[in-house]
């Protein structure tokens, strides 16, 4: 796996990072140097994420314990859950004309 990231500091300059054998770390290079360095496998995976991985996911702004019914509507199927306590229990699935 390689990756290659522009540089922000020098606009010529781009780093390329190679993931190593073993999987626990990348080797990086700037093209413009000789010196390659290593980072951990923790680190690049923090630094290279998809753009869904960054988006926000909520569809709702709300606080979750507020929560105390859920209704899903298709158009052939209902679902509805309610919260008891700290759990979510289905009360229906019910079949739609």
């Amino acid at each position: 796996m390689e990756y290659s990231i522009p540089d922000v500091f020098n606009k010529k300059s781009v780093f390329t990072l190679k993931k190593s054998r073993s999987d626990k770390k990348f080797f990086a290079q700037r093209t413009d140097e000789s010196t390659v360095f290593s980072i951990a496998n923790e680190t690049a995976k923090k630094i290279f994420r998809s753009f869904h991985e960054l988006r926000n996911k909520k569809l709702f702004k709300f606080k979750t314990e507020d929560a105390d019914k859920i209704i899903i509507e298709t158009t052939k199927t209902l679902f509805e859950l309610e919260k008891s306590d700290l759990n979510w229990n289905l009360i229906k699935p019910e079949e739609m004309e």
